[in-house]
């Protein structure tokens, strides 16, 4: 797959469709969904830590934060 060109223009060819081979591309979308899910489930897991950190039995101390970096 070529690299990701941030200035293209509107009229310029798809960089997909560059690629002859089929299961070539078949792989390159699979492996683009693979990587959506994988943040998708990162993004989840990261957001029930920090609900089950403000779950623990420290209530007065989460009341006084208002953003827990992580």
């Amino acid at each position: 797959m070529p690299k990701l060109n941030h200035f293209k223009k509107k009229d310029d060819p798809d960089p997909l469709e560059t690629i002859q081979d089929e299961g070539c591309r078949r792989k390159i979308l699979r492996t683009i969904d693979a990587t959506e899910r994988y943040v998708t489930l990162i993004c989840i897991a990261m957001g029930l830590v920090q609900m089950m950190m403000f779950s623990t039995n420290k209530t007065k101390e989460i009341q006084t934060m208002r953003y827990t970096r992580s």
